[in-house]
């Protein structure tokens, strides 16, 4: 979990601090927010643990399966 918010808050920290220094007339793109590109990859594989844990919690548990003996 670390890895995917880990960047995200210190990227977010960093560009909000930016724009109260220096106003510019329209803001950075959402991508610059998100630390992108330079945290591109642990974006993506924080976003694919998020999704697949997303996917897997909707998934309903097996039955139990019970051995005869």
């Amino acid at each position: 979990m670390a890895l995917f918010w880990g960047p995200v808050l210190v990227s977010v920290w960093v560009m909000a601090r930016h724009q109260l220094a220096e106003p510019h007339r329209i803001a950075h793109p959402p991508w610059e927010w998100l630390g992108l590109p330079a945290f591109g990859l642990l974006f993506v594989v924080g976003a694919a643990a998020a999704l697949s844990g997303l996917s897997m919690a909707t998934i309903p548990a097996r039955a139990e399966i019970r051995v005869r003996a």
